[in-house]
């Protein structure tokens, strides 16, 4: 069945505020009550004192008459007022208050179009007793049921505006929380990619130094292997910990500053890298430094997994307002291009994040990925 109850309204409407049930309840009993004591239906009981009870039980009974269909409601009403206006009374008649307490109470409850319905049959019992000599000065009441209409209307309006409020917050915290855990996926994707890369390098010079007898080189190699898991594991142990209650905490993390030391880091694996970092005093946001040293960490370990050792040509710039960073290195022989993996677009991703720009792709025979962020203020 179709209910009225305030605390569910239909077709999409907000929920209503607890208060609101006993205003209706209280607002019910107080147009009853100023009925029957000017019909004096309680000193001398009868048809009209029937009448009146009708006309205010789904009201007065609480959240029980509120579950009476919208339809049921208003032609109960209606019909109830219409008997008790035909018969006259000196002075004003507070009967038709019933009818603009309907006409609001339906407006808050219901759509539009069913609500402006419920306002027309409620100004009908007026219009009769008006035309039918009956009843006189019934357009005030007119006017009035209107008010009611348009101001139970509006409380609808309000609440409706109100739960989609909180339902765009809640859709942009999800939002926000699918960004915060795409970032920190992307984090450990990184991390994971560089210190794997590095770590399979110096166990390559260690079984290499084992296999010529170097047994102090291998020992060095394998500690270097062993510095870079671990400091791996502090960071991805930071990165997930964001993921907890309360956020975690994670030591600082790296800027465009620190590229040379990621640099030296690969080196030692034994890459041969070329370098030319200048940043010339320039000032990049935390998210544009991270962004510049992930693409270079990112292409760094492709070159090491890929590029068949071939040596790598790193070149970081200021250029205007920007900061630019160039990775290069021979394509080996027999290379075809394939799809596209997560470095590749995490790399992009990351760039735009900061405004900027970042590209990976053949140029003659060579692989070159640029990325470019703007720079920070001062």
């Amino acid at each position: 069945m179709d209910a009225d109850c305030p605390p569910a309204p239909a077709e999409g409407a907000a929920p209503n505020p607890t208060w609101v049930t006993p205003v209706i309840t209280v607002t019910g009993i107080a147009i009853t009550v100023l009925v029957a004591t000017q019909r004096s239906v309680f000193v001398h009981p009868g048809v009209r004192t029937v009448l009146v009870l009708v006309a205010g039980a789904p009201w007065y009974l609480g959240p029980i008459g509120r579950k009476i269909p919208w339809w049921v409601t208003t032609l109960t009403v209606c019909s109830c007022v219409g008997a008790l206006l035909w018969t006259p009374l000196r002075g004003a008649d507070t009967a038709p208050f019933f009818l603009v307490f309907l006409s609001g109470y339906v407006a808050s409850v219901r759509p539009l179009p069913t609500s402006v319905v419920a306002s027309l049959v409620a100004a009908t019992p007026v219009a009769v007793a008006e035309i039918s000599g009956r009843f006189v000065g019934g357009g005030i009441w007119f006017l009035a049921i209107g008010m009611g209409w348009f101001f139970g209307a509006g409380f609808r309006w309000q609440l409706t505006m109100l739960e989609q409020l909180r339902e765009a917050q809640a859709g942009l915290a999800e939002r926000a929380a699918g960004d915060e855990r795409r970032r920190i996926a992307g984090e450990i994707h990184d991390l994971l990619g560089h210190t794997l890369t590095v770590t399979t390098l110096h166990l390559s010079a260690a079984r290499l130094a084992l296999q010529d007898g170097q047994s102090a080189e291998a020992i060095e190699a394998l500690s270097e292997a062993e510095r870079s898991a671990r400091e791996a594991m502090g960071e991805i142990r930071g990165a997930v910990s964001l993921l907890g209650p309360g956020g975690g905490t994670s030591r600082a993390l790296p800027t465009a500053a620190e590229i040379p030391a990621l640099v030296e880091g690969f080196v030692n694996a034994g890459l041969g890298v070329e370098l030319d970092h200048r940043l010339d005093g320039a000032v990049l946001s935390p998210t544009a430094g991270l962004a510049l040293y992930r693409v270079v960490q990112e292409a760094h370990t492709n070159a090491a997994k890929h590029g068949a050792g071939q040596p790598v040509v790193v070149s970081v710039r200021r250029e205007s307002q920007a900061i630019r960073a160039t990775v290069e290195n021979r394509l080996p022989p027999g290379w075809r291009p394939g799809e596209p993996g997560l470095g590749l677009t995490g790399m992009a991703e990351r760039a735009a994040s900061a405004g900027g720009s970042a590209s990976a792709a053949p140029v003659g025979d060579r692989w070159v990925v640029d990325a470019t962020v703007p720079m920070g203020p001062g």
